[in-house]
């Protein structure tokens, strides 16, 4: 398989479609393992609860207003690195439907 390097500013915010041309949502955060071989992209964290999270309103929601609380606290669409067509990284995209993407708790 080719390596390919692409700088995580390019990705952040990037509006991701699925295959059928439909808005999946914005990328939020990109999640890496590191190993003793470097550092590789695992997942992509979708939308509007992915941002809440990697902004670390999680544990400071409720403060604010309730229903930012119970936004942060429904589940975030996790996008596994397999299951992202990168090729056009101005423009990614899925290799699946929307409602074919996994969630992980926020």
């Amino acid at each position: 398989m080719k390596q390919r390097h692409i700088h995580v500013e390019y990705l952040l915010g990037r509006t991701v479609r699925d295959i059928d041309g439909r808005r999946a949502g914005r990328i939020e955060e990109i999640q890496v393992e590191l190993s003793s071989r470097g550092c590789f992209v695992t997942g992509f964290v979708l939308g509007a609860r992915g941002l809440l999270k990697r902004l670390s309103f999680r544990g400071i929601a409720p403060l604010f207003t309730p229903s930012l609380a119970a936004n942060v606290q429904r589940r975030a669409e996790v996008v596994p690195w397999q299951q992202m067509d990168l090729n056009d990284p101005k423009c990614p995209r899925l290799r699946c439907r929307k409602d074919e993407i996994h969630t992980m708790p926020a």
